[in-house]
């Protein structure tokens, strides 16, 4: 090998542990997140958990949600981070 392909080599080698730690905290931020959100939902009443089809429960309040684009984004958005 060059000496020019070593130290781009040892370049790399040396970038790799700070990629994985990187990597880790946002693994680690997604599963505390996640359990946070686990934990909300078991201390909420069951009834409160479902919404009937075609609406979505935020906030505590339902709403009616339409079948059009611009109803259907935020509709999907709460959705999926409430765990509907």
């Amino acid at each position: 090998m060059s000496l020019r392909r070593t130290a781009t080599f040892c370049l790399l080698l040396a970038c790799l542990p700070f990629s994985t730690a990187r990597a880790d905290d946002d693994d680690t931020r997604f599963l505390l997140d996640q359990t946070r959100r686990t934990a909300e939902r078991r201390m909420q009443p069951v009834e409160s958990l479902v919404a009937p089809p075609g609406t979505v429960v935020h906030e505590g309040r339902i709403y009616e949600v339409g079948n059009n684009l611009q109803d259907l984004e935020p509709a999907i958005y709460i959705a999926l981070n409430t765990g509907q």
